[in-house]
């Protein structure tokens, strides 16, 4: 009889989410560079329920995070994301029009 032992190590994959916003300039009327770019924000949503490993869930529609944006225009979720299906959503005082994109991973 032989017997080998062996170890199994199977990491959890995850998804990584940035986004990059551009704002229009107009000079004339002084908007795009007093850092509006500043006031505008997105939340992160779950757009199914998300299980835990323990259990827990987070319902579709939960709010996972409130990403910001650099001088760039660039945002990127600091969350350790599972592999699931979100959305986010923008939310300003700058007066923009607000815009939803999907996305599944």
């Amino acid at each position: 009889m032989t017997e080998t032992a062996t170890n199994f190590y199977n990491e959890r994959q995850r998804v990584e989410i940035g986004l990059i916003k551009s704002l229009a300039v107009d000079e004339a009327y002084g908007i795009g560079k007093n850092g509006e770019i500043f006031d505008v924000t997105f939340g992160l949503y779950a757009a199914a329920d998300l299980t835990a490993a323990d259990g827990t869930v987070l319902p579709a529609d939960g709010l996972i995070e409130i990403l910001s944006l650099d001088e760039n225009g660039k945002g990127t979720a600091a969350t350790d994301l599972p592999f699931g299906s979100y959305y986010k959503e923008i939310t300003n005082s700058a007066g923009l029009i607000s815009d939803q994109i999907s996305c599944h991973f």
